[in-house]
């Protein structure tokens, strides 16, 4: 199942191939704020929405329009591959996102364009179909390697362009220890490193993923992929696939670089005032003991033995902190 911050929809495909034909899924509007969330002309070539949400990387597979899709991959060097008939199934299988040409042999059906419909196809349809092309998106990138698959340049070959603000690990944390109430639905302290394990390795895994992409999220669920392979698609995807990347620490810098890096944003005006959900961490006593301690050096040593996933987090933030000063400098050059 992949999740996403405006709803979930239902999709096992281990590839972001698989995602993009397989798992059609609009962007569902926040009901309090309906005009913040417009989805793409479904059966245009182009998308001109400026999007954003907490959903991980990838998600954007799911809703893209369907001509959009099929011209990017028509482009890429993999749709010509003359190596077997894999290539040319997999293009295939773009073509079925054309206006009235059937998807779902099963239905004699065109590709669903809402929830109800494609909930109604799954088993019967995206299922098969997520099998079929996500074996051959492996056969494609294998090639002669034995080694796990990174899928980042999938992600990097789209048109589009994406940015992300990443959290210092432990700060992002104690924010989730206290956003999900651990104390007080589970009787969890903050500094409760042994008891709070499992909760590390969810929040970690959270954090890991966002940057992995969503076909991240299924092969981790399924053990198909290592807790490394993950980490090495991250990371390159953190190299190749946003082109800003910001720190939260450092947000004006964060907005400064979107607006040198794309001229038509400006980030300098204010946005509209919405009355959004007030933080459940909002400088309780508690939260600011917390906060100070996940801030030690001894305690950040003791939480990184105790975690695998934590120290992988650590790593790729550091990783984000290497992009970005090198973003930074870059744009500060052309801006020069």
């Amino acid at each position: 199942m992949t999740k996403t911050f405006e709803g979930t929809a239902l999709c096992n495909s281990t590839t972001p191939i698989g995602q993009s034909i397989a798992c059609p899924h609009k962007i569902i509007p926040i009901k309090t704020q309906p005009h913040c969330s417009q989805h793409c002309n479904p059966d245009s070539d182009h998308c001109r929405v400026v999007y954003v949400g907490h959903n991980f990387l990838g998600n954007e597979m799911h809703w893209l329009p369907k001509p959009y899709l099929k011209r990017w991959w028509s482009d890429t060097p993999w749709s010509m591959l003359n190596i077997s008939s894999v290539g040319r199934n997999i293009s295939s299988w773009f073509d079925t996102l054309q206006e009235r040409t059937i998807w779902c042999d099963a239905w004699n059906d065109v590709r669903p364009d809402n929830d109800l419909q494609y909930s109604m196809m799954y088993n019967d349809c995206s299922l098969p179909i997520q099998s079929k092309i996500d074996r051959h998106a492996i056969d494609i990138f294998r090639l002669n390697r034995s080694e796990s698959i990174s899928w980042s340049p999938i992600y990097a070959s789209l048109p589009l362009i994406r940015t992300t603000m990443i959290r210092d690990p432990f700060s992002w944390l104690v924010s989730k220890l206290f956003w999900h109430e651990i104390e007080k639905q589970h009787g969890i302290k903050c500094d409760n490193i042994e008891e709070l394990r499992i909760w590390y390795k969810t929040f970690a895994m959270d954090f890991i993923v966002s940057i992995c992409g969503e076909d991240c999220y299924v092969r981790w669920a399924y053990n198909i992929s290592s807790l490394s392979d993950l980490m090495d698609q991250a990371e390159d995807n953190l190299r190749q696939s946003f082109a800003v990347i910001g720190l939260l620490n450092e947000t004006e810098n964060f907005y400064k670089m979107v607006s040198r890096r794309v001229h038509y944003m400006d980030t300098s005006r204010n946005m509209p005032q919405f009355r959004m959900k007030r933080h459940k961490s909002i400088r309780s006593p508690d939260f600011m003991f917390c906060k100070d301690l996940y801030q030690s050096s001894s305690f950040q040593r003791d939480v990184s033995l105790a975690s695998p996933e934590v120290r992988a987090m650590i790593h790729l933030y550091d990783v984000a902190v290497q992009v970005n000063r090198f973003q930074a400098d870059e744009l500060e050059k052309c801006g020069s």
